[in-house]
């Protein structure tokens, strides 16, 4: 849980450095997605179905092509998996991940981009024996994605991310819609 409590830390502390903001400046949304954990080892087995998951992300437009996000997630089902040759379930309790996004418009109202940053996970496996184990991922998050302006304040936006970590590479999709404020 500490890379969590790092990750808001650093979010609250870069608000107090950031230029006055203008009313366009930032942006929050909600969405609904997937994780697929691309694991194994000899004593797990991760199934590959869609994890789905919800989640909020949050950003400030630094630039006219470039902000910086950060997003929280969690799963709101769990996936059966065969672990230590038990049948066992997994869930996603959080992610939480901080971004550099680069955009580029294509026309007045469609834009693709660009992200780098660092993500931490944390599933939670519960077996059949009833023992319960919590594996923490945390790495290199990058991904890429569109954004469509409904108006000038509302927008639709989809994304595709990929987590790599020490112990297993996680993809990410997720469609959202925002407002900037």
């Amino acid at each position: 849980m500490q890379p969590h409590k790092l990750f808001l830390s650093a979010a609250l502390a870069l608000t107090c450095f950031l230029p006055a903001a203008q009313a366009e400046d930032w942006y929050a949304e909600g969405f609904v997605g997937g994780i697929v954990a691309n694991e194994a080892s000899d004593l797990t087995t991760r199934s590959q179905s869609l994890l789905p998951t919800i989640g909020l992300r949050g950003g400030y437009q630094l630039y006219d092509n470039f902000s910086i996000e950060g997003e929280i997630q969690t799963s709101v089902d769990s996936d059966v998996v065969l672990y230590a040759r038990e049948i066992s379930t997994v869930e996603l309790r959080s992610s939480v991940g901080l971004y550099g996004k680069y955009s580029v418009p294509l026309n007045e109202r469609f834009s693709l981009h660009t992200r780098l940053g660092f993500a931490s996970s944390e599933f939670e496996t519960k077996t059949g024996g009833r023992k319960e184990f919590i594996d923490t991922h945390e790495g290199l998050a990058y991904g890429v994605g569109g954004t469509f302006d409904v108006t000038n304040t509302w927008y639709l936006r989809g994304d595709a991310t990929r987590y790599d970590s020490n112990v297993a590479e996680t993809d990410s999709v997720s469609i959202s819609a925002g407002l900037r404020f």
